[in-house]
């Protein structure tokens, strides 16, 4: 039987390697992530595989999510990120949890069936109580808080950050949280992945995301942001940076995976 084999493109591998190895060390020039275009997907998939066996074999955590096309969801491949970090922080780190219990059981509901977050409260509106129930208990928190989405969001980003640090800080190397599809993501969780670029400097974690197509939002937040991701074309279909005004990494070199 013929084995296919897959090619990698070297260059490009090791250029996520050589981004991995400098986000173990705190430094404000670093790139907040990195943005793999693929006009198929192949391409990009093949390269994150193998540049998730050398975070493996370095000792460190991949975590990925990915967006669904068709199936829009509140904070998308994010949400499947920091689903999988409270899994792999609960056994060691059960405070960082009970810290932020009131987001993570609200947006990710499998967790209130942990007998120590079963009587946490639920995220609602006081000023749709008041109106549908007459239930005047909210309206205090509704004109304190008015929206609670931005509270959300900030718990989303410092949990993120925290539980990575602690993964980190076990592992003895940094963690890399990946990003799939985010062709299909939406303008409010691109936002919210640029604002977790700009403080992951500070943190022991690489950010990569792969896409099919720059969409308005991912070139305004991410790769013309400030400061703004670097750009990886890894191939397929008539994706080209080139076309946008972004650099290009050079050509690469090939190996077979």
């Amino acid at each position: 039987m013929r084995v296919q084999r897959s090619e990698v493109a070297v260059d490009h591998l090791a250029a996520l390697k050589a981004a991995y190895a400098e986000c173990g060390r705190a430094a404000d020039a670093r790139a907040p992530g990195w943005l793999v275009l693929d006009g198929r997907g192949d391409s990009a998939e093949r390269l994150l595989a193998s540049f998730e066996r050398h975070v493996a074999e370095a000792g460190g955590a991949f975590v990925a999510g990915a967006w669904r096309e068709g199936l829009p969801r509140p904070f998308g491949a994010l949400l499947e990120v920091v689903g999988e970090l409270a899994e792999r922080v609960y056994p060691t780190r059960f405070g960082l949890l009970r810290r932020y219990s009131l987001t993570l059981v609200n947006l990710l509901p499998a967790w209130r069936g942990v007998e120590a977050f079963r009587k946490v409260g639920e995220l609602r509106s006081g000023l749709a109580d008041f109106v549908l129930h007459g239930d005047r208990a909210g309206l205090k928190d509704f004109y304190w808080k008015r929206n609670v989405a931005p509270l959300v969001a900030a718990d989303l980003l410092h949990f993120t950050l925290d539980a990575v640090a602690g993964l980190a800080q076990d592992a003895g190397a940094p963690a890399v949280l990946c990003f799939r599809g985010a062709h299909a993501s939406d303008q409010q969780t691109i936002e919210l992945l640029q604002l977790l670029g700009n403080y992951s400097w500070r943190y022991p974690v690489l950010l990569c995301a792969a896409t099919r197509e720059l969409t308005p939002a991912l070139q305004s937040r991410l790769a013309e942001g400030a400061p703004p991701w670097r750009i990886i074309s890894a191939g397929g279909g008539d994706l080209d940076p080139g076309a946008h005004g972004l650099a290009r990494l050079p050509a690469p070199q090939r190996l077979c995976a």
